[in-house]
């Protein structure tokens, strides 16, 4: 599913790939319940540094063994 992260540009420029960590957070658990953000999902959140994150970012929740519910990028 396609995550508009954008909301994230409203804050200071030094807290904005955190700030896009919580905004992706905040969408998921409303659609899934409690997410688990995987490495790599946060790799890509914070590849372009802290002061630009993506935008928008392609995402795939899965359920693991243990029947936890973790993020990852689409790829």
């Amino acid at each position: 599913m396609r995550m508009n992260i954008s909301q994230a540009y409203a804050y200071p420029r030094n807290k904005r790939a955190s700030k896009a960590l919580a905004v992706l957070r905040r969408k998921l658990e409303t659609k899934e319940g409690e997410i688990k953000v995987s490495n790599e999902l946060n790799n890509v959140i914070w590849k372009r540094g802290v002061q630009k994150p993506p935008k928008r970012i392609d995402v795939v929740v899965e359920e693991n063994d243990d029947g936890e519910k973790v993020a990852y990028p689409e790829e």
